[in-house]
C-alpha cells in the first residue's frame, strides 16, 4: 500500500508539472490566466510534497516536467529543502490565486494561506504558522469561510461544498467516482457478535469492510466526553439498523470467532463504526459521495489557537479562537479567557 501511495502521489506531481509546464509555455493564454495555471499547480505540488515528506522523510523533489529518461533519477533532497520547495511554492500560490471560486475544489488565496499556516506550525515555525493562520480569519468574509453550524452537514453526500471546506478531494455517487473511505468506515455489513446482520440501513454499499475500525481502547474512545453532543454522537455509531431491526453495537479489543464454521478461530478487532462517511445514496463500492477534508476552517482556527499559545502563552485571542471550534461541539464554552 506504501508503494501504491507513493507511486500515486508521485503520478499526481508529475500532472501537476505538466500544468505548469503547459500553462507557462502557451502562446494563446493572457499572463494573468498563465500564472492562475502555474498557480494551481504549484499550489497542488506543495501538497503532495507535503505528504510525502510527513510519510517518508526524505525524497526526490521534482520541479520540472519529466520529458526524458534522463530526468527520471533524482537524488534525496534534505527535509529542510523539501520544506522550503513547499513554502516557496505556496507563496507564490497566495499571490495569485483568487480568494475565492466559483467551481469546489479549486485552490484559492485562501486555502493557500492556511496550509501555509500549517506547514509553518509542523516545522515548529510559530510566529509565522501564527500570523498567516490569522491572516485567514481577518479575512473569513474575503474567503468566504466560517464554522457550519451543523456539524453533519459537513460530511452531506451530496453537497458540493460549505463554508468550512478550505479544500478537500470531491467525490461523486458514481461507480469508481466515489469516496474510499465510506467503504473503510461505514460498511453495510455489519456484525454483531460475530454474526453478519444483513445490510445497515444509511451507510456506503461497499461490502469491503465488514466490520468497525475503531478499537473501544484507543485514548480516542476511552477519552471522548460524552458531553460532547452532535460531534460525538454523530460521529461514533453504537447503534445500528439493519433490516428494521435497531442493534447495539457491543465493542471488544479482540475475540475469538469462528467465522466460517470450520473450528479455525479468528482474530477481530471491535466493532465501533465511524459514521462520517454516510452515503445511503451510494450506488456500490467505490460510489459513495462524501468528499474528503485536507482542510477545514476549524483547523484554521485551532492552528493560530496553538501557534498563538506557543508564542504568548494562553492569551485572550488564543483561547477565543478555540472556544469557537469546542462551542459548536460542545454548545458552551469550556475555557475561560485569562484575566488582562
Amino acid at each position: 500500500n506504501r508503494l501504491y501511495m507513493c507511486v500515486t502521489f508521485y503520478e499526481a506531481i508529475g500532472i501537476s508539472y505538466i500544468l505548469v509546464d503547459l500553462a507557462g509555455k502557451s502562446t494563446e493564454l493572457i499572463e494573468s490566466s498563465k500564472n492562475l495555471g502555474i498557480a494551481e499547480g504549484r499550489f497542488l505540488r506543495a501538497l503532495i510534497n507535503y505528504q510525502l515528506v510527513r510519510i517518508w522523510g526524505q525524497v526526490p523533489i521534482r520541479l520540472e516536467r519529466v520529458i526524458d529518461a534522463s530526468l527520471a533519477d533524482l537524488e534525496l533532497a534534505s527535509i529542510d529543502d523539501i520544506y522550503a520547495s513547499i513554502i516557496d511554492d505556496l507563496k507564490f500560490a497566495e499571490d495569485i490565486l483568487p480568494p475565492t471560486t466559483s467551481k469546489p475544489g479549486r485552490a484559492t488565496a485562501g486555502s493557500a494561506k492556511a496550509f501555509l499556516a500549517e506547514v509553518y506550525l509542523t516545522r515548529n515555525d510559530y510566529p509565522n504558522a501564527r500570523d498567516k493562520a490569522k491572516e485567514v480569519m481577518d479575512n473569513e468574509g474575503v474567503y468566504g469561510y466560517d464554522l457550519v453550524a451543523d456539524f453533519s452537514s459537513l460530511w452531506s453526500p451530496t453537497a458540493a461544498t460549505n463554508l468550512e471546506d478550505v479544500f478537500s478531494i470531491k467525490f461523486a455517487q458514481i461507480i469508481n467516482f466515489g469516496n474510499f473511505h465510506t467503504d473503510s468506515w461505514a460498511p453495510r455489513e455489519p456484525r454483531v457478535n460475530g454474526q453478519r446482520m444483513g445490510i445497515a440501513a444509511g451507510f456506503s454499499s461497499s461490502s469491503a469492510f465488514e466490520s468497525g475500525n475503531a478499537s473501544p481502547a484507543s485514548t480516542l474512545i476511552t477519552g471522548w466526553d460524552n458531553n460532547e453532543g452532535v460531534r460525538k454522537q454523530y460521529t461514533l455509531v453504537s447503534k445500528l439498523t439493519v433490516d428494521g431491526t435497531e442493534y447495539t453495537v457491543i465493542p471488544q479489543v479482540t475475540r475469538n470467532i469462528d467465522l466460517n464454521g470450520d473450528g479455525t478461530a479468528t482474530t477481530e478487532r471491535g466493532l465501533f463504526t465511524f459514521g462520517k462517511f454516510r452515503d445511503p445514496g451510494s450506488p456500490g463500492e467505490f460510489g459513495s459521495g462524501n468528499n474528503f477534508y485536507l482542510m477545514r476552517y476549524a483547523d484554521v482556527l485551532l492552528i493560530f489557537a496553538e501557534a498563538e499559545n506557543q508564542v504568548n502563552g494562553p492569551t485572550t485571542a488564543a483561547i477565543n479562537a478555540l472556544n469557537r471550534v469546542r462551542d459548536r461541539a460542545y454548545g458552551c464554552l469550556l475555557y475561560t479567557s485569562p484575566s488582562p
